[in-house]
């Protein structure tokens, strides 16, 4: 079992949710500006705390088939939104990044994308994917500038990019 080290990035520090946040997940998970974009968003505090524990769960997976992890900023501990990957084949990560609305375009998601593919090419990743909803030109403007390239996507409604290591 691979033991998740916080990764610290230039403002944010990412690492494992603990089971005491569920205010600051249900900040970026309930609202109704990310749940535009997610296939997996709630709305009631409940559907938050199920989440949470799934997320928490997912840690102890042996295996580990997912990082689903806190952004938190360094400068006040607040945690500001997830990132992560999952494992969707043999050497294929596919990353995530959601944020609270008050911190979209202040390099918070390029910075938390940067890290999780960094992480995911060290644990053996040969390629990262990532993909958005077609109408969500901010998620797709930090794949670019992670250097991610355009490739088809099978859903004719999600954007879908990659790079590799």
């Amino acid at each position: 079992m691979h033991e998740f080290v916080p990764l610290s990035g230039e403002r944010i520090i990412v690492r494992d949710w603990r089971v005491d946040e569920l205010e600051g997940m249900h900040r970026w998970l309930g609202n109704p500006q990310v749940r535009k974009f997610l296939s997996f968003g709630t709305s009631s505090i409940d559907e938050s705390a199920a989440h949470l524990r799934d997320v928490i769960d997912s840690q102890k997976e042996n295996p580990r088939e997912h990082y689903y992890l806190a952004i938190e900023l360094k400068e006040s501990g607040m945690t500001i939104g997830d990132a992560g990957f999952s494992w969707k084949g043999k050497g294929i990560a596919e990353i995530g990044y959601f944020l609270e609305p008050d911190y979209w375009g202040k390099g918070f998601a390029t910075e938390a994308a940067k890290m999780m593919i960094t992480f995911a090419f060290g644990l053996g990743a040969d390629q990262v994917l990532a993909s958005c909803d077609v109408e969500n030109a901010d998620s797709e403007m930090v794949m670019r500038r992670c250097g991610m390239e355009k490739l088809e996507s099978d859903d004719p409604d999600r954007l879908l990019y990659g790079t590799r290591q």
